[in-house]
């Protein structure tokens, strides 16, 4: 059984991060010879993808202070060590410091990569997001505090360097700075259409969000920023051209399973196709789970695309008072003034 697969079911711990701002990076090339190399050294070697660890004693990993490591790169100032326990094993990556831990990957220059991985960052205030990164990425997350809980954040780039902070709708319980659970993170980056898709604890959470450099050609490294502080706990990471979180044989991040029963082909992507012909693409049938064959999949006479784009739920019928086609109106039987309820106009 793969790491990807033995992460299914896995119960979810707790976050913490680094800097105190921002926490994971996917990035591409430039950033691995102008930054990464000479932050840190070049110390460690690039890893051919698929590459998975949960960081136990079967690869070698021993409790306690871990200097050096064949994979993973720090810069100086950093306090990293294998700690227990993990995420529902017995081990995990500890760090805290002034910088980042980092993996330079070779993904042979896949249109579609996959990284996904459980941490526990430290949440921060809003204001303490970074307004200007400087390296070459394609997708960034960073977690904030949102009242007393905490939410996670992914920024929608532009493709030139720059974008917007976007809250994904998932809030943790927090203790203290920390979250109380952990969460597992996942992306998909697809270097095809300079888009990203996030998965939080396996869930699709957010789709089509903009490369923040639209130059990067392929998943080059990841990275982690350090609390200066406060320990980031990171545990079973993946990182391959693979869908890690279900059978997805095109790479579209719709499940196989799903697509068959709709009736969908798995060998292509199926991700804006619209066979219903009801206005609403597959991805957005697959996030609202509404028919992708029926485009009225409550049955209650009105087209799913028409129900969401008015706030309406396609997949809970509404007792609507329809009017029979043909249809016309001259408006002359109503009472003047607000139109309000009369005829069947809303």
């Amino acid at each position: 059984m793969t790491l990807a697969n033995s992460m299914k079911g896995l119960p979810m711990a707790s976050l913490k991060l680094g800097l105190r701002l921002l926490g994971l990076l996917a990035l591409g090339t430039a950033l691995v010879t102008s930054l990464l190399a000479v932050v840190n050294g070049l110390s460690a070697q690039t890893v051919i993808l698929p590459y998975e660890t949960d960081f136990e004693s079967d690869e070698a990993y021993t409790l306690g202070a871990l200097s050096t490591d064949a994979w993973w790169d720090w810069g100086s100032g950093m306090d990293i060590s294998i700690v227990s326990p993990g995420a529902a094993s017995s081990q995990t990556l500890s760090f805290w410091g002034s910088a980042s831990v980092d993996l330079l990957t070779d993904s042979s220059k896949a249109a579609v990569s996959w990284v996904d991985f459980y941490l526990k960052p430290v949440f921060v205030d809003p204001l303490e997001l970074p307004e200007v990164i400087k390296t070459e990425q394609s997708a960034v997350t960073g977690f904030v505090k949102v009242n007393t809980q905490g939410g996670v954040y992914a920024i929608d780039g532009n493709g030139l360097g720059a974008g917007t902070w976007v809250a994904a709708g998932e809030l943790r319980d927090l203790l203290g700075d920390s979250s109380v659970d952990w969460v597992r993170l996942t992306y998909r980056l697809d270097y095809s259409t300079k888009k990203w898709d996030l998965f939080v604890d396996g869930e699709m959470v957010m789709v089509d969000l903009g490369f923040l450099d639209q130059s990067v050609a392929s998943l080059a490294s990841f990275s982690v920023r350090a609390d200066s502080q406060t320990a980031t706990q990171l545990d079973y990471f993946y990182a391959g051209n693979e869908n890690p979180l279900f059978t997805d044989t095109s790479n579209d991040g719709l499940p196989d399973a799903w697509l068959s029963a709709q009736g969908l082909s798995i060998y292509s992507n199926q991700r804006s196709g619209d066979s219903d012909l009801d206005g609403l693409d597959n991805l957005l049938e697959y996030r609202i789970a509404s028919d992708a064959r029926n485009s009225d999949s409550d049955g209650d006479g009105v087209n799913d695309g028409a129900e969401y784009f008015a706030g309406a739920d396609p997949v809970n019928a509404d007792a609507y008072s329809l009017s029979a086609l043909p249809f016309t109106e001259n408006f002359e039987a109503y009472t003047s003034g607000p139109l309000g309820s009369q005829g069947n106009w809303t």
